[in-house]
């Protein structure tokens, strides 16, 4: 018996709340090779499950292939997006997901100016 989308999504946020990024990543690569259409629960829990500092970068990858794979993305995801690749002070990047079609909130705003300003990058900041 093969889970489905709605059994992964639940062990997704369950390991996303957890934080341990690494098996999160695992859980990503089984869904893709079960060939499992993740959706924007999916994309959530592993954009939670990387907010450590040092897993932004993988997060923000396996994010990318989501979406390449024809993932809908919505604001809650972007912005914690956003807010990790600003951890990881990289504010240039923050500011290319900003440009995303979405209708940016007070959260993503606050989101990007905090990925500039830890980055010292005050003039972005502005702009």
């Amino acid at each position: 018996l093969l889970p489905d989308l709605v059994a992964f999504n639940a062990l997704g946020s369950a390991v996303a709340a957890s934080g341990q990024w690494p098996l999160m990543l695992r859980l990503m690569e089984d869904a893709t090779k079960m060939r499992l259409q993740c959706d924007a629960i999916t994309g959530t829990a592993l954009v939670s499950a990387c907010e450590t500092l040092s897993a932004w970068q993988e997060g923000l990858v396996s994010w990318r292939s989501l979406r390449q794979d024809g993932m809908a993305i919505n604001l809650i995801q972007l912005n914690s997006v956003i807010s990790n690749v600003g951890k990881g002070r990289n504010w240039d990047l923050a500011a290319e997901l900003l440009q995303l079609s979405l209708q940016p909130d007070e959260v993503t705003l606050t989101a990007s100016l905090a990925a500039c300003c830890d980055s010292m990058q005050w003039d972005s900041a502005l702009d």
